[in-house]
C-alpha cells in the first residue's frame, strides 16, 4: 500500500540528509522549516515561488557565498588624479614637498623631501633633479682690478679722456687714469660697449659708477655666444643708464637690474644704445658685474630617495606619478630611469609595477602613471630613483681662433732668454695694438732649452697659430705639446719666427701643427737654432682650435612625484 503521509514518528534521527528539494511542492510546507534542519540540503535549482511562506533562519547563508560574485572597485586610478593635481598645485604655487591624505607630493622647490643625493643633485634653477646637469654658483658681485679677465671695447660714443679698460679696472675714481670722460651726441642708438669675460659667465645684475646724475640714454643688455653677437639675445628690458649719482667722489652706483631673469652663462655681453642723448662733461669710472659661473657635473648613474612617510595603518599596495623631462635623448622608464617604493622604510625596494604612457604635463615635462605595486607590508612609505645610461651632451664645435683676452685661460712662461721690453702674458691679452701690449726680445742667441710656453686651463687640440708683431726673423723654433709638462712630444716640423715682413703690423700664419689630432694643455715654443731681434714687437698669438664633433646625449631630468599609499 502506497504511504500517503509521513510522520516524524516514522523517521528515524540522522537518516535524512542532502536531500533535493528543487521539485518540492510548496503546498506542501504549511509551516515552518525549523532553524539547522537545511543541512546540505541542495537549494541551486529551487523555485523562488518555492520560499514564499516559512522563513530560513539567521547565517545559514555564509558570506563567501555571496563575496565571491562581488567584483572589488579598483581606486588606483582616482588616488592617481588626486596625485596629479597635486603635482599641478605643487608647481602653480612653487609648494615646497607636501602631505595629502595618504599621499606625498614634491617638485622639488628645494631639498625639503629628499633624504639622499647620491651622484646626483637638484638644480636650483630648474627646479629638477639629474645625474647629469649644469647649474649656476651663487650669483656675487666681483670687484677689483679685472682688465686681466674682462676685455672692454666700445664703439660709438667718443672718449674724450681715459680709455675704455678703465671700466674694469676696480678704481672708482674720477680722473683720466682710472676712468673715463665722453663726449655728448644728440642719439646713441647703435653705439655700444663689450665685455669679454675670455670664458662663459652668468650675469643677472650690474653696477655703474657715475659722479653726476645726468643720464646717457636708453640701453639694451645682451649676451652672446659670438664674439661678433651674431647670436646675440637681449636680457630684459631697456633702461636709462646714468642718473643716480649724488655728484661727490665716490657717488652712489646705478644698479641695473633688468637682465636678472637671465640663467645663461655667456662670454660676450654687450649694453647697446637704443636711442637718447649722451651728455659729455661727466665722469664713467667703473662697471661691476653680478656674476655667477657654470658647473657642469656628469655621472652615468645615480640615485635619489625622498623622506619617509608615516602611513596610518600597514599597507602592502603603492601607486604614483613622475614627471620627467627629456633633456637630452630619449630616456626608458625602466631602463634609463627606475621607479622604486617602499613601505618598510627602505629595507625591501619593489619597482613599479608598470609606467604608464607618458602624457605631457606642461611645455616638454611629461608626466607618468606608476601602477599599483605590491609592496612588503609597512607604514613607512618612500620613493626612490635611480639614473642609469646618462650621458652629457656635448654640442659640436666648429674649428676657430680663439680671441680676446685669454690671461685667465692660458699662463704663459719663458726661460732661455731675455726681454728687453713688456713680458710674455702680454702675447695673450687680446690687444695687437697699441704696441705698448707686447714684449720684445733682446738681441741674443737663446740658451738651449729655451722656450715660451702656453698651459691652457683645458687639454684642447690646436691645428694652427698666428703671430703678430714678427716682421724680421727671430730664429728658428718648433711647436710641442704635453699633458703632464715633463714629456714632449713634436707638432710638425721646425719653423723660422717672423721674418714675413710688414712692420708692427705683421702676422705669420703658422701651419706646422695641422696634422695634431691629440689635446694637449701644454703648447710649447720651443727654440732650435738662430738668433732674436731685440727690434720686433712680439704683439699678440692666437690658437686655431680644431672642430669638436657633436655627442649625443642621454639625460633625464626628474621634475616632481608623488606617491600614494
Amino acid at each position: 500500500m502506497a504511504i500517503t503521509k509521513i510522520k516524524s514518528s516514522n523517521i528515524e534521527d540522522g537518516t535524512v540528509a542532502n536531500v533535493d528539494i528543487a521539485d518540492l511542492d510548496s503546498t506542501k510546507l504549511t509551516g515552518t522549516i525549523a532553524t539547522a534542519r537545511l543541512s546540505n540540503v541542495d537549494l541551486t535549482t529551487l523555485s523562488a515561488t518555492n520560499l514564499t511562506s516559512g522563513t530560513i533562519a539567521d547565517a545559514r547563508v555564509p558570506a563567501s557565498a555571496v563575496t565571491q560574485h562581488v567584483t572589488a572597485t579598483d581606486l588606483t586610478a582616482v588616488h592617481q588624479g588626486i596625485a596629479t593635481l597635486g603635482l599641478h598645485m605643487g608647481v602653480a604655487d612653487n609648494k615646497t614637498a607636501f602631505n595629502l591624505p595618504n599621499s606625498f607630493i614634491d617638485t622639488f622647490e628645494d631639498d625639503t623631501g629628499l633624504t639622499t643625493q647620491t651622484d646626483v643633485d637638484r638644480v636650483i634653477s630648474g627646479e629638477y633633479v639629474a645625474s647629469v646637469y649644469s647649474a649656476l654658483s651663487t650669483p656675487a658681485y666681483i670687484t677689483g682690478d679685472r682688465t686681466s679677465r674682462i676685455t672692454v671695447t666700445q664703439s660709438g660714443w667718443s672718449l674724450t679722456q681715459g680709455t675704455i679698460d678703465n671700466m674694469v679696472d676696480g678704481t672708482i675714481s674720477e680722473v683720466a687714469a682710472t676712468a673715463i670722460l665722453g663726449t655728448a651726441t644728440s642719439d646713441n642708438t647703435g653705439d655700444y660697449f663689450n665685455f669679454d669675460f675670455g670664458s662663459a659667465v652668468n650675469v643677472s645684475e650690474f653696477k655703474w659708477y657715475r659722479n653726476a646724475t645726468t643720464t646717457i640714454g636708453a640701453w639694451q643688455f645682451s649676451g652672446s655666444a659670438n664674439a661678433d653677437h651674431s647670436s646675440s639675445v637681449n636680457l630684459g628690458s631697456t633702461f636709462t643708464l646714468g642718473g643716480v649719482a649724488s655728484g661727490a667722489h665716490p657717488g652712489t652706483p646705478q644698479i641695473v637690474t633688468a637682465m636678472s631673469a637671465n640663467t645663461t652663462a655667456y662670454r660676450y655681453y654687450r649694453i647697446t644704445g637704443t636711442g637718447g642723448t649722451s651728455t659729455g662733461g661727466n665722469w664713467d669710472s667703473e662697471i661691476e658685474f653680478k656674476e655667477a659661473t657654470e658647473a657642469s657635473a656628469g655621472s652615468a648613474t645615480g640615485t635619489l630617495i625622498s623622506d619617509t612617510q608615516t602611513a596610518p595603518s600597514a599597507i602592502t599596495e603603492t601607486s604614483g606619478v613622475i614627471l620627467y623631462t627629456d633633456n637630452a635623448g630619449t630616456n626608458v622608464l625602466g631602463t634609463d630611469l627606475k621607479i622604486y617604493m617602499t613601505a618598510n622604510n627602505g629595507t625591501n625596494w619593489t619597482e613599479a609595477a608598470s609606467y604608464g604612457t607618458p602624457q605631457t604635463f606642461s611645455g616638454t615635462t611629461k608626466q607618468v602613471k606608476l601602477g599599483k605595486t605590491t609592496v612588503t607590508s609597512g607604514t613607512q612609505v618612500a620613493l626612490k630613483a635611480v639614473w642609469a645610461n646618462q650621458v652629457a651632451t656635448v654640442p659640436a664645435v666648429a674649428a676657430a681662433y680663439e680671441t680676446g683676452n685669454r690671461q685667465s685661460t692660458i699662463t704663459v712662461t719663458s726661460t732661455g732668454f731675455t726681454i728687453n721690453e713688456g713680458a710674455v702674458i702680454q702675447i695673450v691679452d687680446g690687444v695687437i695694438m697699441p704696441t705698448s701690449s707686447r714684449f720684445v726680445f733682446n738681441n741674443q742667441t737663446p740658451s738651449a732649452g729655451a722656450y715660451i710656453r702656453f698651459t691652457h686651463s683645458t687639454a684642447r687640440v690646436f691645428t694652427e697659430v698666428k703671430w703678430y708683431g714678427c716682421s724680421a726673423a727671430n730664429a728658428t723654433w718648433k711647436w710641442q705639446g704635453s699633458n703632464d709638462g715633463s714629456s714632449f712630444t713634436d707638432i710638425g716640423g721646425s719653423f723660422t719666427l717672423g721674418g714675413v715682413g710688414g712692420g708692427q703690423n705683421a702676422e705669420q700664419l703658422q701651419t706646422t701643427l695641422n696634422a695634431n689630432t691629440t689635446a694637449y694643455t701644454i703648447y710649447q715654443l720651443t727654440w732650435i737654432s738662430g738668433a732674436v731681434n731685440g727690434n720686433d714687437y712680439q704683439k699678440e698669438v692666437e690658437f686655431k682650435a680644431a672642430a669638436v664633433a657633436a655627442v649625443a646625449g642621454k639625460e633625464a631630468h626628474l621634475n616632481g612625484w608623488a606617491v600614494n599609499y
